[in-house]
């Protein structure tokens, strides 16, 4: 996966969709690209995180983009899918205390 520090395609919808979105400092995956414009550090859990939506994105980003900006439903299913894959991931590679952090950090973004 390609890392840019720039900001995705879709920020302005990004924005109208979920005002106040800057607090959080997201990094967005478009395509094979994670976007990391506030330059956050992804560790390789959460870079599993962002590969599992670009796969689930296949060759048009733009469509699963446009269910997962309208479609609260879908946008849950896909991070859960996202998540899954993360814990997944930390469990296989992290010892006990990192996949307690990582689980932890998934729960908050859950709830």
């Amino acid at each position: 996966m390609i890392i840019s520090n720039d900001f995705p395609p879709i920020w302005p919808q990004l924005q109208q969709t979920f005002p106040g979105l800057e607090k959080f400092k997201p990094i967005v995956t478009y395509g094979d690209t994670i976007y990391n414009p506030y330059n956050v550090h992804i560790d390789p859990a959460l870079e599993f995180h962002e590969q599992t939506h670009a796969q689930r994105q296949g060759f048009t980003p733009q469509h699963w983009w446009a269910n997962y900006l309208i479609s609260p439903e879908f946008r849950f299913q896909e991070e859960l899918i996202a998540y899954r894959a993360q814990y997944q991931y930390a469990k296989a590679h992290y010892n006990r205390k990192d996949v307690r952090t990582t689980l932890d950090h998934i729960s908050t973004a859950l709830s």
